[in-house]
Parts: structure tokens; C-alpha cells; sequence
């Protein structure tokens, strides 16, 4: 569900003015990484071949020296394009759900499966993401695929049975055999390219012909795959009707609206304890339900606020919903969820387990994470002391401020700050930390604070500064100043990029 959570993308229009001419294009141009590998592999092997039979009709020096300087190479580079076809990409993980487990869950995927014609899934995974997907690798090279399902734990404890239904409606649209065959196929497609060019590096031909092929095939394809969004919709909206598919995309973007908050609660914790915790999805289940009727008005005024990018094939919250034909509206979250509804008995299992891979995943960083905590708050009882000896300089004290503010968030940082740039007014890190804090509080006056530092030599401040002046202008509604901090932005990132390397 990715395609859920994701912004971005244009108007309504669901790509069915798409031309036959420029589809016979894009099916012409997709089928030419398959025709290449096919010629590159057949010629390689008549090389081979050839040179074998030299050897064995006419053998001479020459013909020796010609099988060395011209067989071997073909000979390798037939190794290295059979090698792409079993190039192994990361495989997904997560909890194995299977149907003795969750039989009330897999009854809906068969159902689902059958509907739609996808092709089998491999496995079930649950995860501890707020998302919904249908993970594709490569079975041989571009050539067939394995698919995955991967239901975030989060995303089940959020919506009803019948959300869970559209939001799995949706992902297997991309795969339907019902919907938009071809959008499908192209939709697959890209995507096994991708998958194929990101493990290539040991072929450098196949590799240099993937380079300058893949970015090509993604730009041409853009169209039919934001259009493929909508056929997924519309599949979604054919199992269970068009407003239950519009409602599920609003509640999935109105409950994900608790994630920052619980994430950053989460987090928090580093602050007390060595040991990331392992329950904390029974304390995401706490936390939609008790979401505010007023704060999911605010989430979803804030999501159908979002417009359609250029650069997203994921169209936006309001332009699906336009798309359905669906008003969007608040629904009270279900006294019952998907998990508890679906897992039965198995439900404290998997919270449990999801919690426990999580924490597992972080626990090295969250010790390292929590040793500077320790190391921090030995550096503040250090500079207060030095403070009640005599006046600390700009970077001492600024340095007191920017570990305060992370080791007490419940403290205001900003008259910390602001009494470093009494100190010194041109020291950058205390402006920025001031411009910040005034723009995260959508305070007006954060602006002229920040935008002197869209100036700097350092290209990391400039994104930095950019960035967060481009969030401001978007929520404040001044899309054209949010336009051009974002280009500022992308240049700066480009820059920074271009040193590194």
C-alpha cells in the first residue's frame, strides 16, 4: 500500500485519453531490454560456438590465438548474463502469516487472488510499517517475478475488516489480470528493470546497457503507471464498492496522521532506558484510538490539501477520491480492527513478535544512541559548571543549548538559542536552530531568520535551510515561494552530492 501512503500526482484523469500510437511506443520500448538481452546472449553463444568448432575442425595457432582473444571473453560474458538471470535481491521480511495461522485473513486473499487473476503469492508477511504491499524480485533476471505480501502490523490495528479489504484490493490491482493488462505489465516491468539494475555490477556490458536504458523506460512509462494507480483504485472499487474504496483511502491517510507523534514517543525512550522496547504496538492500538474527532479533521484537511507532483506516479489523497466519485468525510475508528478481527488468537503473538523483530533491527543504534545521551549529560553538568564560574562564549553556550534541547524535549529551547545569537549574531548554528524552532511553530518571523542561510558556501545548510522554508510556504499556502525553496533545495542537494563524489 505504498500507492496509499505515498503523495504526489497531477489531475484526475485516470489516463484513459492515453494515445494507442504512444502505448505501442512504450510496449516497443519495453520489449527492447528483453530483445537486446536475447541478441547479446544469442551472440555471445554463436561466438562460443564458433570458436569451439574452429578448434575442433581446423585447429592451428592462429585459430588458438583467435578462440583466446575472442571465445574467452564471449564465453565470460555468457557466464555473466546466465548470472542475471538468478540475480538474488533482498528478500523481504517480516512475521510468515500462513492460513492455519490466519484463516479469516487468506480467506479474503484467495478471494481476492480469484477475483482479480493475479498470479500466486510466495508468502504472507506481517510487518511493523505503516503500509500494505506487493513485493516483486526477479525470478530469472526481468523474466517472471516472485511476489510477496507484506501487511504492516500498524496498518491492520487501524482499519476494519472491509478498509483491510480495499487496501489489499488495491495492491492486487497491480497485478490483475481484470485491470489494465497492459498499465500491469509495464507497472512490473520497470520494476524487475530496477530490481535487475541494481545487482548487475559485476556485468559491466549488461550494466552500461541497463544505465542508459532503465531511466529512459522509467521516464516514458510515467503516464501509464500513475494511470495504473487509478486502474488499482478502480479495482479496489470493484470488490467493495466505490465508497468503501474512497473511505479506506481517507482513513488510511487520517490514522497515519499518529505516526509522527507515536514514533517520536517511541523514541523518546532512548532518553531513560538502554533497550529499545518490544511493546510498542500495543501501544500503537492505544494510540488511534484515542485520535481526537478534531484532530482527524485537521489530518484530513491537511491531506486533501496535498497536490499532485509532477515527478510521483502516486496521485494525491483528493485527486483519487475525485476519481472514485467519493466526498471525503472522518469515520469513527472501528471498535473492532482488521488485526484482532483477522489474527484472532494469534493477534498478541504477532504484536508481540513485530515488536520484538523491531526492536531487534534497532537495538545496536538505540545503545549506541542512548550512549551519547550519557555522555551528553555528562558534557551539560560540565558547561553548567564552567557557566557558574564565568560567562560562556557563543560556542560554549550554544553547544549547552543544542544538548538541552535533546536531552529535554520538554523544555522550550529556543530562548537558549536566541541567547547565543545575543552573544554572537552571526553564528550559523544558533540562527538556523532559531529559524527552525519559529518555522516548526509556523511563527512568520522564522523567515527572516532562515532565509539569509539559502546563502551560505555550505551546501548541506542551503538544502537544510531551503527544505524546512519550502515545508513552511506549502503549509501557509504560498505554493509558487514553496516551489522555488524546493528547486533552491534540489540544487543544493545536487552540489552536495557532486562534492562527495
Amino acid at each position: 500500500m505504498a500507492s496509499q501512503l505515498e503523495g504526489g500526482g497531477g489531475s484526475s484523469d485516470t489516463g484513459a485519453s492515453l494515445s494507442g500510437t504512444y502505448k505501442a511506443r512504450v510496449a516497443a520500448f519495453a520489449a527492447v531490454g528483453y530483445v537486446v538481452y536475447l541478441l547479446m546472449l544469442i551472440l555471445a553463444l554463436a561466438i562460443v560456438a564458433g570458436s569451439a568448432a574452429l578448434l575442433i575442425l581446423k585447429p592451428s595457432l592462429v585459430v588458438i590465438k583467435l578462440g583466446w582473444k575472442l571465445g574467452i571473453p564471449m564465453l565470460v560474458l555468457v557466464w555473466g548474463l546466465l548470472r542475471a538471470l538468478k540475480v538474488t535481491t533482498v528478500e523481504p521480511t517480516g512475521i510468515p502469516l500462513t492460513p492455519s495461522m490466519a484463516p479469516k485473513l487468506f480467506a479474503i486473499i484467495d478471494e481476492l487472488s480469484q477475483t482479480l487473476k493475479v498470479p500466486p503469492l510466495e508468502k504472507v508477511l506481517a510487518t511493523e510499517d505503516y503500509n500494505a504491499a506487493v513485493v516483486q524480485r526477479p525470478r530469472l533476471g526481468f523474466f517472471g517475478s516472485r511476489n510477496t505480501l507484506i501487511i504492516g502490523f500498524p496498518l491492520m490495528q487501524s482499519l476494519s475488516v472491509e478498509d483491510l479489504k480495499a487496501v489489499l484490493a488495491h495492491e492486487f490491482g497491480h497485478l490483475s489480470g481484470n485491470h489494465g493488462r497492459f498499465t500491469g505489465w509495464i507497472y512490473r516491468a520497470v520494476r524487475s528493470y530496477v530490481a535487475l539494475l541494481e545487482t548487475t555490477g559485476s556485468n559491466a556490458l549488461l550494466d552500461r546497457f541497463l544505465n542508459w536504458y532503465v531511466p529512459r523506460l522509467d521516464s516514458m512509462t510515467f503516464p501509464l503507471r500513475r494511470q495504473n494507480e487509478y486502474e488499482a483504485d478502480a479495482a479496489s472499487a470493484e470488490i467493495v464498492g466505490a465508497d468503501r474504496a474512497g473511505q479506506a483511502l481517507t482513513n488510511v491517510h487520517v490514522r497515519g496522521a499518529v505516526e509522527p507523534g507515536f514514533w517520536s514517543a517511541v523514541k523518546s525512550q532512548v532518553l531513560t532506558t538502554a533497550h529499545p522496547p518490544a511493546n510498542l504496538f500495543l501501544d500503537w492500538e492505544k494510540r488511534v484510538d484515542s485520535l481526537q474527532p478534531a484532530d482527524a479533521e485537521q489530518a484530513l484537511v491537511f491531506a486533501l490539501q496535498e497536490v499532485t507532483g509532477d515527478t510521483d506516479t502516486h496521485p494525491s489523497l483528493s485527486d483519487r477520491l475525485r476519481s472514485l466519485g467519493v466526498e471525503p468525510r472522518i469515520e469513527p475508528v472501528p471498535e473492532h480492527s482488521a488485526a484482532r478481527e483477522l489474527l484472532g488468537e494469534q493477534y498478541g503473538y504477532v504484536a508481540q513478535h513485530t515488536g520484538y523483530r523491531w526492536a531487534a533491527s534497532v537495538n545496536d543504534a538505540w545503545k549506541a544512541k542512548h550512549e551519547q545521551v550519557l555522555q551528553g549529560r555528562k558534557r551539560v553538568t560540565e558547561l553548567e559548571v564552567l557557566a557558574r564560574q564565568r560567562a560562556l562564549d557563543a560556542e560554549e553556550s550554544y553547544e549547552l543549548a543544542d544538548l538541552n534541547e535533546d536531552l529535554n524535549p520538554e523544555r522550550d529551547a529556543l530562548p537558549a538559542f536566541q541567547a547565543v545569537l545575543a552573544i554572537n549574531p552571526a553564528h550559523l548554528g544558533a540562527q538556523f536552530s532559531v529559524g527552525r524552532i519559529l518555522l516548526a511553530r509556523d511563527d512568520a518571523a522564522g523567515v527572516a531568520v532562515m532565509q539569509p542561510l539559502e546563502t551560505s558556501r555550505d551546501p548541506s545548510l542551503r538544502f537544510a535551510a531551503s527544505s524546512i522554508l519550502a515545508g513552511y510556504f506549502s503549509r501557509a499556502g504560498d505554493q509558487l515561494a514553496s516551489e522555488a525553496c524546493a528547486e533552491r533545495a534540489a540544487a543544493a542537494y545536487r552540489e552536495r552530492m557532486a562534492s562527495r563524489e
